[in-house]
């Protein structure tokens, strides 16, 4: 007997469901959650994405998310991989990750060779980083906008409604946008799947699965350095309280070891002695930052940084082996 579930995809338009109602309708055997839309602003985070994972998660259904792109280039794709994972970040999910590549004032206008090329980006992005990636699209999408040949592998999501659809051997097909969900208000999305994706992706690890439910272990915290001296040039825009921040010491410390007279007076290529810091007299340098509920090591990068693809020099300099971060955590983060 062929392989088939039924499931839904939901997002703020749905309002507040009732998880207990889907659950007992048993028409749904897995939902596809919207995390938000874009990149790079916490506002475009959908307001009942932590909700909803929840609340299937609480009544026993797998879950998966997507993530509707505004993109109109690969470095913009890249992006709004990166917001998509810190989006999602501090769940796990049995069901795939998905780009939602069907914007109408966007894509189209781009064609199928940029396209393809950014969807590869963001879906490329998101298993490197241990996630299950999939594409949304609808059969008009596939079929002239999207190199089937390049991203076959991937797992597809194919959105047809016609009474014969042009299906393209999809891992999920959505039949339909006008279901109706016990515990939903209105229309709801409404699709089949045709492959075990929750045992796959459970099984091999994906989507914060590592080995079955285990989760990925929690790194342990490395020891802090022995307190060394360290020479620092002074660059253009520096004042002694923003090198004080980075070395992780105090102004009237670097004061009195320099013997500065005035606080406010430094030039740059001025060479100072930093007390009391790590890194030794190579130069090396490195402020400190405590991980907060909801971090992510991108975000960390693209707020002390100023760009989140500088998050591999965090995990680098902290002998970090996976993304995974904890509340807590203090996280070396290089100047």
């Amino acid at each position: 007997m062929a392989f088939e579930k039924h499931g839904i995809d939901v997002s703020k338009w749905q309002g507040d469901i009732d998880f207990n109602a889907v659950k007992n309708s048993g028409k749904v055997d897995f939902a596809i959650i919207r995390d938000g839309y874009g990149w790079d602003n916490d506002t475009q985070k959908d307001v009942k994405f932590e909700r909803n994972v929840e609340g299937f998660k609480s009544v026993g259904i797998p879950v998966g998310a997507y993530h509707f792109s505004y993109a109109d280039s690969v470095h913009a794709a890249e992006r709004e991989a990166y917001t998509c994972m810190k989006f999602i970040s501090g769940h796990k999910f049995e069901m795939p990750i998905y780009y939602d590549v069907e914007s109408e004032g966007v894509s189209r206008s781009l064609g199928k060779a940029l396209i393809s090329q950014m969807v590869d980006k963001f879906c490329s992005i998101l298993e490197d980083h241990g996630y299950f990636a999939g594409i949304y699209a609808n059969t008009d999408y596939f079929t002239n906008y999207l190199d089937r040949e390049l991203l076959k592998k991937y797992t597809w999501w194919q959105a047809d409604y016609r009474a014969t659809p042009q299906l393209y051997n999809p891992a999920i097909f959505q039949y339909s946008s006008s279901g109706q969900i016990p515990g939903i208000a209105g229309n709801c999305d409404v699709n089949k799947m045709y492959e075990d994706l929750p045992s796959i992706i459970t099984s091999k690890g994906f989507n914060g699965y590592a080995g079955g439910s285990t989760p990925a272990p929690t790194p342990t915290p490395e020891p802090a350095p022995a307190p060394s001296v360290t020479k620092y040039t002074v660059k253009s825009g520096d004042n002694l309280t923003r090198i004080a921040e980075r070395f992780g010491t105090s102004v009237s410390a670097i004061v009195n070891a320099n013997g500065i007279s005035n606080p406010n007076l430094i030039y740059p290529g001025q060479v100072l002695t930093i007390p009391g810091s790590s890194g030794g007299s190579s130069g090396a340098s490195y402020q400190t930052y405590t991980v907060k509920s909801g971090d992510s090591l991108w975000a960390i990068a693209q707020a002390k940084l100023g760009n989140g693809n500088r998050y591999k020099e965090i995990k680098s300099l902290n002998g970090l082996t996976s993304d995974t971060i904890y509340p807590g955590q203090t996280l070396k983060i290089p100047n």
